[in-house]
């Protein structure tokens, strides 16, 4: 009875307010957390991309020239919901976090991605799931002999390269006829290719079991 009576004159909006700011905080942690977690990782990438390539023969080509360029398109807010059997595809826009999620697709899994807009344009990434990718990214899929892990580890690699091409002081952007002129180095022997992704992928799926 005491119990009842303590409740019924219990400051929910306290508690309420108390639960709100902790969870606030386990966000802003969670995300901080997530952020130095990828920070980390591209680091690794980078230093064993260095290891492999030390002695392979390269030659330069302009992006446009190895992956196919294509900037996604906006979904309506509307469609933009939680997670339902209506809405299975995840939604991706100029961060690492998904949006919500929608009815339709238009990137497969395991194509490199770039944001375009905000604070993180430049940065490169890939999802292992079909999703849909929204005007604030990029997808770069693979053209000739090569793949599209090899162009996901490349251009993680020379992200700095489209970092350092972003435009604009509110909301910085990066313009796709621009990236598409990047000359970058890439082996000259199909074979070499290959081997570069069976080590990075090997070394990735190392640092993933390590640390997840």
């Amino acid at each position: 009875m005491n119990l009842i009576r303590l409740l019924l004159n219990a400051d929910f909006n306290g508690f309420y307010e108390m639960v709100h700011q902790y969870a606030g905080k386990y966000a802003l942690f969670k995300y901080e957390l997530e952020e130095k977690y990828e920070s980390v990782y591209d680091e690794f990438i980078i230093d064993e991309w260095k290891k492999i390539t030390k002695d392979i023969e390269m030659e330069m080509k302009p992006l446009e020239d190895i992956c196919d360029i294509q900037k996604g398109k906006n979904v309506h807010s509307t469609t933009v919901n939680e997670k339902t059997d209506d809405n299975p595809y995840p939604v991706l826009g100029g961060g690492i976090k998904y949006l919500g999620y929608c009815p339709n697709f238009n990137t497969e899994p395991n194509i490199c991605l770039m944001n375009n807009g905000g604070v993180h344009a430049g940065r490169i990434l890939r999802k292992n799931e079909r999703i849909y990718v929204n005007s604030d990214c990029f997808s770069l899929e693979a053209k000739e002999n090569l793949n599209n892990s090899f162009i996901y580890y490349l251009l993680k690699f020379y992200e700095n390269l489209f970092r350092d091409t972003k435009k604009g002081g509110g909301i910085p952007h990066i313009s796709k006829s621009k990236i598409e002129k990047i000359r970058i180095p890439i082996p000259t022997n199909p074979d070499d290719i290959n081997r570069i992704v069976e080590y990075l992928d090997r070394k990735s799926s190392a640092f993933k079991e390590l640390y997840q």
